[in-house]
């Protein structure tokens, strides 16, 4: 079957405005990635956590093929087809922030070997434009050997509190 959706491009702009000592020091940083065919778009809530952050609070949120599977799926993505990806945490109100788990299965043994975690907090994104051979958790920190991420997951930092997320992502 032929496909009746036609590719386009993908326009991100990133703004910074603030004017010091009457001068304007902002800038304005534009981005087009060209070739993009699906988006996902989801809003979605982040339970609280029981209070002391274990496996059973990550949500999954976006996962990849890793290195040679074409299988797809509920976001489930092929890792050379992905060209973007952000995260916003939607929340403003008492300081409700998310960690954002980045993981690599560095040996395709279909386990998490290795991963990173940043804080995203309220009103703030996290984008990432790239995800086969993009990423390196290990313990070298002068020679890093990139690897494909193989998921990301959310954990709410609160314990009393949900978090709104937005995740946008094209490929």
């Amino acid at each position: 079957m032929a496909s009746n959706v036609t590719a386009s491009t993908l326009k991100i702009s990133i703004q910074e405005d603030i004017t010091l000592n009457g001068l304007q020091q902002g800038t304005t940083t534009t981005q087009t990635i060209s070739s993009v065919s699906e988006i996902y778009k989801r809003v979605m809530t982040i339970p609280v956590n029981d209070g002391s952050i274990g496996a059973d609070d990550h949500i999954e949120i976006l996962g990849t093929t890793a290195d040679s599977s074409t299988t797809v799926g509920p976001a489930n993505f092929i890792i050379g087809d992905l060209k973007y990806f952000r995260i916003t945490n939607l929340n403003t109100g008492a300081g409700e922030g998310i960690l954002l788990q980045i993981v690599i299965d560095d040996n395709a043994d279909l386990t998490d070997d290795h991963c990173a975690w940043i804080l995203i907090e309220e009103g703030k994104s996290f984008i990432l434009n790239k995800f086969d051979a993009a990423f390196d958790a290990g313990t070298d920190v002068d020679a890093p050997t990139l690897d494909g991420i193989t998921s990301l997951k959310v954990v709410n930092e609160s314990a009393s509190t949900p978090v709104d997320i937005e995740i946008f992502v094209a490929s």
